[in-house]
């Protein structure tokens, strides 16, 4: 198999997964989720008459919750790694083991760019009645981000000042989404890279652990989150405090380390996962429902 013809593989993996019946339960979840967190929003939105901009999810990425339900959609999504299902017999013993798993390393990042999007539009779908089309952040949010309105619509997200003078919204946008990309590849190659180690039960575990590892530091005080946030990938999603300093406080890692961590770990479990494939017993499974 050349490598145009495993990127043609990857591509139809691609396509397989983010149309599958586990992928449709997490954008379910994810977009329910949205609507949950914006209900103050559009009640304010609707009682004033106002039309938002499509711009909300770098300001959705700084709650806690919203973080861990995002954490988990991918876990959820990528958990029938590491592949070995009775449909893939004929793949990889045409293909190699190598470049069968090549071929589903980059079916995994791919999807997780879809996934990235998902998020995004998860956010926009359930404001469309609210919604207006802006190159800028509008009015509404820069209202939400400089007074106290979110508050008094009990509104369980922060529409950050900071953030709309840092970047302009394609900006703060694209970052948003790059970095859920990179998260949820990172993630998933936890899984892919455990599960060929160990098992399935391993893999969920280990990668359970990471989401619940960025709770607990961030529930810390603010010198050990200041410290251990360098560990907490989770929590990097927020972005509006991301070289922004909290009470005369860094207590995100800078983008420059974020990246840079992202991608390393990316490569180092890809290129594991390509060791451990070459070494895993094959035990084919039936077909996940």
């Amino acid at each position: 198999m050349s490598s145009l013809e495993i990127l043609k593989y990857s591509f139809r993996l691609c396509a397989q997964k983010v149309v599958s019946l586990r992928a449709a339960g997490a954008y379910l979840i994810l977009v329910f989720y949205s609507s949950l967190l914006e209900t103050p929003v559009k009640e304010f939105l609707a009682a004033n008459g106002y039309r938002i901009a499509p711009w909300i999810f770098p300001h959705f990425l700084s709650n806690g919750s919203y973080q861990l339900v995002i954490a988990f959609c991918c876990i959820y999504f990528f958990s029938d790694t590491p592949f070995f299902t009775q449909s893939q017999m004929y793949q990889l013993n045409r293909c190699g083991r190598v470049r069968w798993m090549a071929a589903h390393i980059l079916g995994m990042m791919e999807s997780a760019c879809v996934f990235a999007l998902v998020c995004y539009f998860a956010t926009v779908v359930v404001m469309i009645p609210h919604l207006e089309w802006n190159a800028r952040w509008g009015a509404v949010i820069k209202t939400l981000a400089l007074t106290d309105v979110a508050e008094l619509y009990t509104s369980p997200v922060t529409f950050s000042y900071p953030l709309i003078t840092r970047f302009l919204p394609f900006a703060a946008t694209g970052i948003a989404c790059v970095l859920t990309a990179f998260l949820a590849m990172f993630l998933g190659l936890v899984m892919l890279g455990v599960g060929l180690a160990g098992n399935r039960i391993l893999a969920a575990a280990a990668a359970t652990a990471i989401p619940m590892w960025s709770v607990i530091v961030y529930n810390m005080g603010m010198a050990a989150r200041q410290k251990l946030s360098y560990f907490a990938p989770v929590l990097w999603l927020g972005i509006a405090d991301v070289e922004n300093k909290i009470y005369g406080m860094w207590i995100q890692p800078p983008y420059a380390y974020i990246f840079g961590f992202l991608i390393a770990a990316i490569l180092v479990l890809s290129g594991l996962s390509l060791v451990f494939v070459q070494k895993k017993d094959c035990v084919f499974e039936n077909e996940d429902q």
